[in-house]
Formats: C-alpha cells, sequence, structure tokens
C-alpha cells in the first residue's frame, strides 16, 4: 500500500529532476543566514578564518554565538527545503504530502511516539556502555539558562529537519526509484546511498575518518528505509529519526559533530567504530521488537510485484 501511493498524481521524471533541484536551490538559500551570520561573527572577533572554513569544525561558541542561535539557524535550512518539498509535491506532483506517509489519511502518532522513544531508550542503554568504556571524555555541561531555550528549538523546530529528511528520501525518493525499479532491495539500496552521500558533507568525516562515519550514515539509511518498508507507512522511520537528533542535541552532544548545542552531557571524544557497532545492535534489538508488536512479514521485503493502479 506505501508504494501503491507512488502511482498517485503527475509522476513524469522530469517532474522529479525539477522537484531535486529546486529544494537543492531552497536548501542554499536556506543556508544564507547562518552562513552571513558565521561570518559578521568571525570578522567582529578578528578572525580571518571564512564562514566555510569554520563549518570544517563547528564551534560558535568560540566566535561568540549562542550554540542556540547557531543551531536555530542550522536547522532554518531545513525548513526552507521542507517548504519546497510541501510546495512541489502539492502543486507540482498533484500529491497529498500524506501520500509520502502512508495509504490512510491520518498519520499514526502512536507509531511516531513508540519509534521515538523505544530509540531514545535504547540510544540511553548505548550511551552507558560508550560510558563504561571510557568514563573520562564525559563532561556535565548542563545550563539551565541555556538548556530550556534548546529543549523548545528541539521539540519545535527540530522535527521539521528530521521529518523532512525521511519525507525526501523514505517517502518522495523511494516512491520515484520503485515506479522506475520496482525492486524494493534496489530502492533502498539507492535511497541510502543517497542519505549517505548527502552527510558526506559533515564535519564528523573529517573528525572520525571517512569509511567509517559512511558506512555509519549508509547503515542508518538502510534502517530507517527497512522498517518504512516492513511496516508499510513513513511513521516509524519519523520517529527513530527524530529520536536520533533529540538525543544527540539535548542529552549528549560530542565535539566535531554537525550538531553543536548546549547538551547536559558532552562527550570530547568518540569511538566511531564502536559507535558503529552499537548502532547496528540497537537496530537489530529495534527491529526484533517492531517485528513482535506489528506482526511484521519479511517476506513484503521479497515481494515486487507491479504496483496497483491508484
Amino acid at each position: 500500500m506505501f508504494f501503491n501511493n507512488a502511482q498517485k498524481g503527475n509522476n513524469h521524471w522530469g517532474l522529479y529532476v525539477l522537484t531535486i533541484l529546486l529544494i537543492i536551490v531552497a536548501y542554499s538559500f536556506g543556508q544564507v543566514p547562518l552562513m552571513t551570520m558565521v561570518q559578521s561573527y568571525l570578522d567582529n572577533s578578528g578572525s580571518s578564518m571564512s564562514a566555510l572554513d569554520f563549518f570544517a569544525n563547528p564551534d560558535f561558541a568560540s566566535i561568540g554565538m549562542s550554540n542556540n542561535l547557531g543551531f536555530l539557524l542550522l536547522l532554518l535550512m531545513f525548513v526552507f527545503a521542507a517548504v519546497a518539498l510541501y510546495f512541489l509535491v502539492t502543486k507540482v506532483h498533484k500529491k497529498k504530502m500524506m501520500d509520502l506517509v502512508n495509504a490512510e489519511s491520518s498519520l499514526s502518532w502512536s507509531r511516531i511516539l513508540f519509534g521515538f522513544g523505544l530509540w531514545i531508550v535504547l540510544l540511553a542503554i548505548g550511551e552507558v556502555v560508550l560510558y563504561l568504556y571510557n568514563p573520562n571524555v564525559y563532561v556535565w555541561s548542563f545550563d539551565i539558562k541555556s538548556f530550556m531555550p534548546l529543549v523548545l528549538i528541539s521539540l519545535l523546530i527540530l522535527p521539521i529537519q528530521t521529518s523532512f529528511e525521511e519525507l525526501f528520501f523514505r517517502g518522495y525518493l523511494m516512491h520515484g526509484f520503485y515506479l522506475l525499479i520496482r525492486n524494493k532491495w534496489v530502492v533502498m539500496m539507492l535511497t541510502s546511498l543517497l542519505f549517505m552521500a548527502v552527510h558526506g558533507t559533515n564535519p564528523e568525516i573529517k573528525t572520525f575518518g571517512l569509511g567509517i562515519m559512511l558506512s555509519y550514515y549508509f547503515a542508518a539509511g538502510l534502517f530507517l528505509a527497512l522498517i518504512t518498508v516492513l511496516d508499510d507507512r513513513l511513521e516509524l522511520a519519523l520517529g527513530v529519526h527524530a529520536g536520533m537528533n533529540f538525543y544527540s542535541a539535548v542529552f549528549v552532544g560530542y565535539a566535531g559533530g554537525v550538531i553543536q548545542t548546549d547538551s547536559m552531557l558532552k562527550s570530547t571524544e568518540m569511538n566511531a567504530s564502536l559507535m558503529l557497532v552499537l548502532f547496528l545492535v540497537m537496530a537489530a534489538i529495534f527491529l526484533m521488537i517492531a517485528f513482535k508488536k506489528y506482526s511484521w512479514r519479511s517476506d513484503c521485503l521479497f515481494d515486487n510485484k507491479q504496483i496497483e493502479s491508484a
């Protein structure tokens, strides 16, 4: 049913190309306020560094900018992209946004909250493992004055970023590729490779290494695609992705990451290889629990019959 939605509306290949290009343009426009503000702070601090150089290893506090302002401006580019996606899907493709989510007319909030909550719990357990492995890298950084605005930003604006990525990669692109290829595994692989590629400019690549971080991004993309196909709808992926980024923004941040906030704890170092292993274990646990809760059938992954007429 999720892939049946792909056939709704106008699906000429040229519209997919146009949509992707215009979303890139909107995303680029959304970067202007952040880049302008960062460059202004750099100039005022007397630094010769450019804004582009700054984002190779972002540290807003080092240039006198509050982390909350930097985080908000960072999210703004996704707001621009999300607005563009909404306009292009509804006005150009003549689809409903819910067509990218499920075959029903409303969201399953219970699935979103389940995905969000379970992933937060799994991340917390994984954090305990990382702490036991090396407790000396953790620093308590809680500050109520900056923490409360951070929570508001993370509850109100951060979901726009995570939802955009899910609607675009696991909704829009998976539908588009399936119309062309009609093979779920190929579609999941392609969208995961693209998800990996667009995150290839994140500062984590330089901090932790190209191979390990690209492997992590690919694994994350494939996991999110997998639960979308198994559940035949997008809500679990929406919840899990929101949980991933909310946890990093609010609870435990780490040096060298793209998300730099006044989180409760800071990790000054990260063992990227161990992080990848823990992610794979957490993904496996999530899948086992979800299989039981939602009575999934694995054979749906290999069902590549022609989609029905809308």
